[in-house]
């Protein structure tokens, strides 16, 4: 799955990547606003980059802005801008999405889902509704399987501590269980699989952080 940005907004990208990896612009960069006719904007001067740098339109950051590649706050006179390392990482892949963004993406639209939907308890398109970590645990190490768990020490183990976690202990236990299913794409896991199993701990990590 590629990236789908405009050829300018590509080239964009590589530029800026480019300058980035060069030293001529740092991760943290802010641009002024100049304003023409028809109240049409277009970048000014650059602060956190070298005279040589020249910022690219204010279309090309939005787009990029789009897919989550740059981070942009602005305000009438400036845009501040935040270089993400999945800037780099698609540039680098000729704008292939990488596993780790579609899966924390999926992971917000499911979070979204379960609090704008009529959902109850931990599974959603699961077929099982799970009621406690305990059985919650069960079912990520069913949908994972236990070959790759024994594979893969540190995820079975912060599954094991989410199983007997206490009240007080389970947001901390599954903030765990959850880095570690991140960290599994890079370790074999199928995307798919790694989505089956945050979906079913969305739900309940909501319904920890919302009380």
């Amino acid at each position: 799955m590629k990236y789908p940005l405009t050829d300018k907004t590509k080239a964009a990208a590589q530029f800026i990547v480019s300058a980035w990896n060069a030293g001529d612009v740092e991760q943290e960069l802010t641009i002024t606003v100049l304003r023409g006719g028809d109240d049409e904007v277009q970048p000014g001067f650059v602060f956190g980059a070298s005279d040589d740098f020249e910022s690219p339109p204010f279309a090309a950051w939005r787009e990029l802005a789009k897919f989550d590649l740059v981070d942009i706050r602005r305000d009438d006179d400036a845009w501040e801008i935040l270089l993400l390392q999945e800037l780099r990482n698609a540039v680098a892949t000729d704008f292939d999405v990488s596993d780790y963004f579609i899966t924390m993406n999926a992971v917000g639209n499911i979070i979204v889902n379960s609090t704008t939907g009529a959902v109850q308890g931990i599974g959603i398109n699961t077929g099982t509704v799970h009621q406690t970590v305990e059985q919650l645990a069960d079912y990520m190490s069913a949908t994972l399987g236990q070959d790759f768990l024994a594979a893969n020490v540190e995820l079975k183990a912060a599954i094991d501590e989410l199983r007997t976690a206490t009240t007080a202990d389970q947001q901390s236990a599954l903030g765990k269980v959850i880095s570690q299913l991140g960290n599994s794409l890079h370790l074999g896991a199928s995307t798919a699989t790694i989505v089956q199993a945050l979906t079913a701990a969305a739900p309940f990590l909501q319904g920890l952080v919302g009380g």
